[in-house]
């Protein structure tokens, strides 16, 4: 198992937003959690792919939404994907 390229945010509030690739899944994810109020979220799989996803990136606007972008190889082509917070 594999855990690596950690990447690290932290919004208006204080409050810590972390991603990194992780392989726990049996395949490379991007995996997420944040610590809100002291408490640390349960991890999220965001990317939930069927390929690889890499080298993930992290970064919040002046509203607080975040932005996680990260790489896939899908079939052989590398992709770039992206996930904004609601």
């Amino acid at each position: 198992l594999d855990s690596a390229r950690p990447a690290i945010a932290v919004d208006s509030l204080d409050n810590i937003h972390v991603v990194w690739q992780d392989s726990s899944l049996n395949i490379m994810q991007i995996l997420y959690t944040s610590k809100v109020n002291g408490q640390w979220t349960p991890v999220e799989n965001i990317s939930e792919s069927a390929y690889d996803s890499w080298i993930p990136s992290i970064a919040i606007d002046s509203n607080d939404k975040i932005y996680v972008v990260w790489e896939e190889n899908v079939g052989g082509n590398r992709e770039i994907y992206i996930r904004i917070s609601q």
